[in-house]
């Protein structure tokens, strides 16, 4: 129920900032289309065919181990939020080194040095667990050790190299 809830969450917020993009790149301005109610039903539908594709490989690939295709979804999820949160812990101290004036509506700390502390406490915690989330779970069958670090590789790789291949392209597709 909690991986349902947190893939849901992810689909939507990714959903949303996918037609933003979309929008600006004109080459992939069939999938930005939304219906009258300004839903992107394009990009939903190829997004679900992703994820649904995935689910499908990781499930039928797992053999005769059925929590195999569980773990390898939980883990991909963490460790996609995770680098979530290292790219956000890092702006944050960027923004408090070098944008200290910037004004906003929550301050965790009005002491630079202590704010920037704390985030890099958090940083290497995330780090640390990051890591973590790519050793297999106990019980996981020895032969599906290997498929299921180098499974949560991939799937990290594309989600770290797909956004920057998209910005490399964006001027290029808006001048389209």
């Amino acid at each position: 129920m909690v991986l349902s809830a947190s893939l849901v969450t992810g689909s939507l917020v990714l959903t949303r900032e996918c037609t933003k993009l979309l929008k600006k790149a004109t080459c992939l301005s069939f999938f930005a289309k939304t219906t009258k109610h300004g839903v992107p039903i394009r990009i939903m539908i190829l997004q679900s065919a992703i994820v649904t594709i995935s689910a499908l490989l990781i499930t039928f690939t797992s053999g005769t181990d059925a929590d195999f295709a569980f773990n390898v979804s939980l883990a991909a999820t963490t460790a996609q939020y995770l680098m979530v949160y290292m790219i956000m812990l890092i702006a944050y101290m960027v923004l408090k080194k070098k944008h200290e004036d910037y004004h906003r509506m929550y301050y965790m700390s009005k002491n630079p040095k202590l704010s920037i502390a704390i985030a890099i406490l958090a940083l290497i915690i995330t780090v640390v667990a990051f890591f973590v989330t790519f050793v297999p779970a106990q019980g996981t069958a020895a032969g599906l050790r290997g498929i299921y670090v180098w499974t949560l590789i991939g799937m990290c790789a594309i989600v770290s190299i797909l956004p920057l291949v998209l910005y490399h392209w964006h001027e290029k597709w808006q001048k389209q």
